[in-house]
């Protein structure tokens, strides 16, 4: 197999992300000496040898001058120098939304910190050494995520209310809707088409604007009207026609019940005797507030009925387990509840000042609490006697259902970033370890690294900053969800979670499950060198699509743009100063600084818009003016006033070095199969012969290269930026697609979808 892998027989594409597994097992621990004869999973063992400035026995220091060569331009962006920032007035922000140049050097020549460098090395050293994370985000990792629940779910879903007191005892319970049927079912009226009557829906349905006006939570008293819903699925409900609130135990609503309901085209009214089914109810208020284009109602959570009506009706709630019409609330019922609320906090974040734009889940979340007259939706199961048992509780019909468990939850141990020197990982001993906190299990800080980087400096013969004569608009970059479990989640084998199989919270992040790994950005070998592509030539010029370009109107607050880029071909040069490393340390950084396959080079990803193609660098040494050394050569070499090469590694040796930790690196297992390296490979070159970009349906992509050739889009399709409606479609499929791994004998390509359809790419 030789790399980059070609891509043949397929019509997909290529994500642009994918993941590194993580190798199981316990990590050894780093012995105190590092004797020459010691493996290489015991050097690159946990813990902590010597200090700084000690030319310990088994150790190596040196420097290693590198060149670093871009392969497709660089996103270096001077964040205080942006301009285009979205206006604070009613006019909105500009579809260009913000707008970066490059940093740069008082010359104006581009500006690279030797801290993204090491950042860009540091990266690329835990996935071959399987160190521990550097960083580890847990205010983020922590959160648990949920997948929206399928249309089909709400079959099963009941609208309950919570009720605190049970035989004078507090408590918290509930009490769950059941049924709410017209006592004369032939009153229900009769589908032709599948010989029976139509199906009854339970739970009222409230007119928004009726609802806000008595209030969520609010005792109230209403009259109902028996309707028929034609449209599509027939069914028979309940809806709302007035409504008053109950306050000092008394309604202001009518004794009798209105002249007519309200006239509404394809929901007429159940007749009976020529005259609509009128029933008059107490019971409890529930809006959400939820916004989605053919929503209008709210809910009913009806207690009790009340004279006056036109129809008699059966009105029951699920027995409890003492027979009684309460259900206790427990701990996992209580946590789902409380699960589905934190899941809204990003959002709320995100959507500050927008309360009217948003659920009231989303940032009401303190009216949420599970308190007296709260009502919800919710799921039953049994108990171990077989009674009614509340499993899962939310705040809409069809919403999100969390996973078992959190990322953080799911990471290993051994991979949690280091909580005291003893547990340092290779990564963190070569390239520096700082406390989460700033203060460590055993009272220190940090641990500087035993690698450092000069400052890096600009070619001058070389290329450098490219300036544009209108600022290149680039595609939005997709934020990370981990609602979409079928790309971020595996089984407890490491397989894609969720591969195949119907949409459910149950398929990802369960307790038994693990994280997908590493995550890395692909390189885009196809674009390497092609000046065609990164050309800023009109598109009606173009022959083929530029993914990192934005194609259509996107929302100002997300979308940036870029007035300059650092030219493919600019080359900056660096040393690399180490000391201290033993013969595993050195073998895996000697190998990433010159990582190839026959003649084709390995590249890195540095700076922003990775996704997008932009960034991909080759790393080289110029091991002609490397100078690396043993300890004991390092020691006689300042003891001795005259140069002498003996006193360094031969070029043979330190390939040696490099060699044997790749031999090492192969046999890496994940599970059973030795993947690790394959994938890495995969990672770091990259496929040909396939498009790199984020998942797009057929449409999408149809109506991309119509706007290439200067055609209208079709019709209904807004843009190609619309990155949900290919995770709507795969929702749609017999068999959803979850993220193909990276290491196998087929490339990880996806299809492009429409609809119901699949459109190629791996079966």
């Amino acid at each position: 197999m030789t790399y980059p892998r070609k891509v043949t027989d397929h019509d997909g594409f290529i994500n642009p992300y994918n993941f590194i597994h993580l190798p199981d097992g316990a990590r050894a621990d780093l012995p105190p000496e590092c004797a020459d004869t010691a493996p290489a999973d015991i050097l690159l063992g946990e813990g902590l040898r010597a200090a700084h400035g000690v030319a310990a026995p088994g150790t190596y220091c040196g420097v290693i001058p590198i060149f670093i060569r871009a392969k497709t331009p660089i996103l270096l962006p001077d964040q205080a120098a942006a301009t285009g920032l979205p206006p604070d007035d009613e006019s909105g922000p500009s579809d260009e939304g913000r707008v970066f140049s490059m940093r740069q050097d008082p010359d104006g020549h581009p500006l690279l910190l030797g801290s993204s460098v090491k950042g860009m090395l540091r990266s690329m050293y835990e996935i071959v050494t399987s160190s521990r994370f550097g960083a580890w985000d847990k205010s983020i990792h922590q959160q648990r995520g949920a997948a929206r629940m399928t249309t089909q779910a709400a079959v099963a879903v009941r609208l309950g209310m919570v009720r605190e007191k049970r035989d004078g005892v507090q408590e918290l319970g509930a009490q769950v809707l059941k049924s709410f049927y017209p006592r004369n079912r032939n009153l229900l009226p009769y589908d032709a088409n599948k010989g029976r009557s139509v199906p009854m829906v339970h739970i009222p349905s409230l007119p928004g604007e009726l609802g806000r006006k008595a209030g969520d939570g609010r005792s109230v008293e209403a009259w109902l009207c028996l309707r028929h819903h034609q449209r599509g699925q027939q069914y028979a409900y309940w809806r709302v026609e007035q409504v008053e609130p109950v306050i000092d135990g008394k309604s202001t609503l009518s004794p009798t019940h209105p002249p007519k309901p309200e006239p509404m085209t394809g929901h007429s009214p159940v007749l009976d005797g020529g005259e609509p089914c009128w029933v008059k109810v107490q019971g409890v208020v529930h809006i959400n507030g939820s916004k989605f284009s053919r929503k209008h109602d709210e809910r009913l959570f009806p207690t009790d009925t009340l004279s006056g009506g036109t129809c008699e009706v059966d009105l029951s709630f699920e027995p409890g387990p003492d027979d009684n019409q309460w259900l206790p609330i427990d701990e996992e019922a209580r946590a789902s509840w409380d699960h589905v609320i934190e899941s809204y906090r990003p959002k709320r974040a995100d959507s500050a000042g927008t309360e009217s734009q948003q659920e009231s889940y989303s940032w009401g979340a303190d009216s949420w609490t599970l308190k007296q007259n709260r009502t919800f939706f919710c799921r039953l199961g049994a108990d171990r006697r077989g009674s009614n048992r509340i499993e899962f509780m939310s705040p809409v019909m069809i919403g999100r259902e969390p996973f078992s468990a959190t990322a953080d939850e799911l990471l290993p141990a051994r991979y949690r970033p280091a909580g005291k020197l003893g547990e340092l990982s290779p990564a963190d001993r070569v390239f520096g370890w700082v406390a989460e906190d700033g203060q460590s299990n055993d009272g220190l800080a940090g641990w500087k690294g035993l690698v450092a980087i000069d400052p890096p400096q600009w070619q001058e013969e070389g290329k450098g900053i490219r300036k544009f004569e209108e600022p290149i608009q680039l595609a939005i970059l997709a934020e990370p969800k981990t609602s979409q479990y079928r790309f971020y989640s595996a089984d407890a084998h490491g397989r894609p979670s969720g591969d195949g199989d119907p949409k459910s919270s149950k398929n990802g992040f369960g307790k038994d499950d693990q994280l997908r790994g590493r995550k890395v950005y692909l390189p885009q070998p196809d674009v390497f060198g092609d000046d065609k592509y990164w050309s800023t030539a009109p598109r009606s010029q173009r022959a083929r699509i530029r993914e990192f370009e934005r194609w259509g109107r996107s929302n100002g607050n997300v979308a940036y743009s870029v007035s300059e880029w650092i030219e493919p071909g600019t080359v900056f040069t660096t040393t690399v100063r180490f000391e201290g490393l033993n013969r595993a340390e050195l073998g895996a950084l000697l190998y990433l600084l010159d990582l190839r396959d026959g003649d084709h080079e390995g590249v890195f990803g540095l700076g922003g818009g990775k996704p997008l193609g932009f960034g991909a660098v080759r790393v080289q040494a110029d091991w002609g003016r490397a100078v690396l050394s043993t300890a004991e050569q390092s020691r006689r070499r300042y003891t001795s006033l005259l140069r002498d090469d003996r006193l360094c590694l031969s070029n043979r040796e330190r390939e040696d070095l490099a060699v044997e930790f790749e031999t090492y690196f192969k046999t890496v297992t994940v599970g059973r199969q030795k993947l690790l390296w394959k994938e890495f490979m995969d990672a770091v070159f990259g496929f040909k012969g396939a498009a790199t970009h984020y998942p797009r349906t057929m449409a999408q992509q149809e109506a991309r290269q119509s706007g290439l050739k200067g055609a209208p889009k079709p019709r209904g399709e807004s843009d190609g930026t619309e990155l949900f409606r290919w995770w709507t479609a795969n929702e749609q499929q017999i068999k959803p697609r979850s993220l193909p791994l990276l290491g196998q004998d087929q490339a990880p390509t996806l299809p492009y979808l429409d609809g119901g359809r699949d459109r190629g790419g791996q079966q």
